[in-house]
């Protein structure tokens, strides 16, 4: 996506933005959205010895953080903490000073990531997902009542084990390290992304691009095949029929 698909974006002014790349107005228009929107929404979790790993969700969008902040003594200790990105908001933002110029939700929650670990000193952040097991395993045969056990085994699958963790590309080894154990998964199943995870928002971005229907397929009209009328043996005896 980094190498063919943003380039050709931009060429017919369809922009996908990163925080350093907004003007003053899109600025304020994004840190707006942020704090009146965002803000009262976001959960920071820190983790530490008195803090376990929080459970993530099946193919939620995260973002992982290496931070600083000073102790009851003055010094200063090393912690770790996530945000989930929230699923309720869209997850492309369109900003004003063009007609298609974006950015995405993960980038905005970024910008003003520190607001939420006030005198803590931010070192890092990172975007990550996990992909869990969501194979169900129920044995007809052994389960006295189908319905129950089938909502048991619903139950437990979204807590089924990690197979697949995806990463930002760049992340320091020591935020992988971090995830990789928290995660209890190999470093085989570990997935450098270069570019947003999760291409899901394509789909809805396409729908929020204006006066571009040229870059879109032409729609499939169908129309009665003439040959339908006669009987289908005669047709394949005669040639290859695509059903």
């Amino acid at each position: 996506m980094v190498r063919s698909l943003l380039p050709k974006m931009s060429a017919v002014d369809i922009q996908l933005l990163h925080a350093s790349e907004l003007t003053e107005k899109q600025h304020d228009f994004v840190s707006d959205y942020f704090h009146y929107e965002l803000y009262p929404v976001l959960t920071p979790m820190g983790v530490d010895p008195t803090r376990p790993f929080p459970f993530l969700g099946n193919n939620s969008l995260n973002l992982a953080i290496r931070l600083v902040r000073p102790d009851d003594k003055g010094d200063k200790s090393r912690s770790f903490a996530m945000v989930q990105v929230p699923d309720v908001f869209p997850r492309v933002l369109r900003l004003p000073g063009g007609d298609n110029v974006f950015i995405l939700l993960e980038e905005v929650v970024r910008m003003f990531v520190s607001e939420l670990f006030v005198g803590a000193d931010i070192k890092e952040t990172a975007t990550f997902r996990v992909t869990r097991d969501m194979d169900m395993d129920v044995a007809e045969e052994d389960a006295s009542d189908l319905m129950k056990e089938i909502q048991s085994q619903l139950k437990k699958r979204q807590r089924g084990k990690v197979m697949r963790l995806e990463i930002e590309a760049g992340m320091s080894k020591h935020l992988r390290k971090r995830l990789i154990k928290a995660m209890n998964v190999k470093d085989e199943d570990v997935y450098e992304i270069h570019g947003p995870i999760d291409l899901n928002f394509l789909s809805k971005l396409v729908k929020q691009v204006h006066d571009h229907k040229d870059l879109l397929f032409k729609p499939f009209t169908p129309y009665m095949d003439p040959d339908s009328r006669k009987s289908r043996f005669d047709v394949i005896k005669d040639r290859d029929v695509f059903m």
